[in-house]
């Protein structure tokens, strides 16, 4: 996996997939990677910071920009990963288990195909919650096993050989 992050000019943070956390207890793989991923934390974490200020819309669409350019990137990136991924952590696991699983690996975008708009859609929800509502820092990558969701599907074996694949992979 790092070294298909890597051969993409990627970043990649390793980090454990079931076991901990909301995200690994859901069996959903979170990961953050990607070149742009300090700009957008940077556009992220001050535009939240103004929405939790309740301050006009004006300050906060400063930050608009930013935050499409790099996540914009990043959403890209991901899509790039999962699908460069997902035939090698397949073949991985199949080895594992000896041919007799199917994993896929379905990236779940944190907003629509068109960013600039999924964000425009979103400015009630966002003044009504405080805080940006879309983009990359909600994406997810969804761990199916023989066509069923691994979160509810996944035996104790196969939450244990998925990390591994993916690692492999």
């Amino acid at each position: 996996l790092s070294a298909v992050a890597e051969a993409n000019g990627l970043l990649m943070l390793d980090a454990p997939v079931w076991g901990v956390g909301g995200g690994a207890s859901a069996g959903t793989l979170t990961f953050m990677v990607g070149r742009s991923e300090r700009a957008y934390e940077r556009a992220l974490r001050s535009r939240n910071a103004l929405l939790k200020e309740n301050r006009p819309r004006r300050e906060i669409e400063a930050f608009d920009k930013p935050l499409l350019e790099a996540g914009g990137h990043l959403l890209a990136a991901r899509r790039e990963l999962c699908l460069d991924v997902a035939p090698l952590a397949a073949t991985a696991l199949r080895v594992i288990s000896g041919g007799s699983v199917q994993l896929e690996l379905a990236y779940q975008p944190g907003s629509s195909d068109d960013f600039s708009v999924s964000l425009e859609a979103s400015r009630a929800e966002e003044m009504r919650v405080r805080t940006t509502v879309i983009g990359p820092h909600r994406d997810d990558v969804e761990i199916v096993l023989e066509g069923r969701n691994a979160a509810s599907f996944a035996s104790e074996g196969q939450r244990r050989s998925v990390p591994l694949a993916l690692k492999l992979g």
